[in-house]
């Protein structure tokens, strides 16, 4: 856990301002309750350049709409495994989902929404990398898949589920506090709030809530504490 939280103070956000240099623009969309047209337009229509921010994460990824007989397929799998916590519709309206290199959105997610995410899903991505000692996510997706769904229970106690999930959202909240697009208290409302949907059956109870619940306000306190140590850094460098 050190080394990937000492990996994460140590990271670059040149390579993400690089791939995204129209970032300031939609800068005010990433804020949580801020009602603009741009939330309602969906991602599709700016894919290209989404995309280019998600490979900025890792250069395999690749985005696609949920609408196709995969994610089909999954929704009425999780239907079943979750005992039907795991609604059709919201799995396919609702949530980002992302299975090595390949990410889906839902078809009706809007821009900012996909911005929200994509952080997120990209550090899943990396994790499957990871599980392939770096060669490729498709070639860890086999080992990553044993860990994210089985280890050590399928259901009611899927340790490592709720830990790539907290570790995920520990790297966007990093990185999003970074460039200015999460507030330091939207970020521990999301950590609790997130909390418990992956503690819950829409993630087939991965973890009690007294346990799982630690975790993600870590990784909130975590990003805060990074992002503060680098704004003083960087203003004391501009002094000198």
């Amino acid at each position: 856990m050190s080394f990937i939280k000492d990996n994460i103070q140590r990271m670059d956000m040149k390579p993400f301002t690089d791939a995204y240099p129209y970032f300031d623009s939609y800068r005010s969309l990433l804020f949580p309750g801020e009602i603009v047209d741009r939330e309602k337009i969906s991602w599709i229509y700016d894919k290209r350049r989404l995309t280019n921010l998600a490979r900025a994460i890792d250069p395999s990824i690749k985005l696609y709409t949920k609408d196709n007989w995969f994610c089909k397929l999954l929704a009425w799998l999780l239907v079943i495994c979750t005992f039907g916590s795991m609604p059709r519709k919201t799995f396919m309206e609702k949530f980002s989902t992302t299975i090595g290199p390949l990410h889906f959105y839902p078809k009706s997610k809007s821009i900012a929404g996909v911005l929200r995410s994509i952080l997120h899903e990209g550090r899943h991505t990396q994790q499957a990398r990871w599980c392939s000692f770096g060669i490729h996510p498709w070639v860890g997706l086999p080992i990553y898949a044993i860990l994210y769904l089985l280890t050590p229970l399928p259901l009611g106690f899927a340790y490592l589920r709720c830990w790539f999930e907290s570790d995920a959202c520990m790297y966007a909240w990093t990185i999003g506090l970074q460039l200015g697009t999460y507030t330091t208290d939207y970020i521990h409302n999301r950590a609790i709030a997130f909390a418990g949907t992956v503690c819950s059956g829409k993630y087939g109870w991965s973890l009690p809530i007294t346990y799982g619940a630690p975790m993600f306000l870590q990784a909130a306190h975590f990003a805060v504490d990074t992002a503060e140590k680098r704004k003083a850094s960087n203003e004391q460098k501009q002094s000198s």
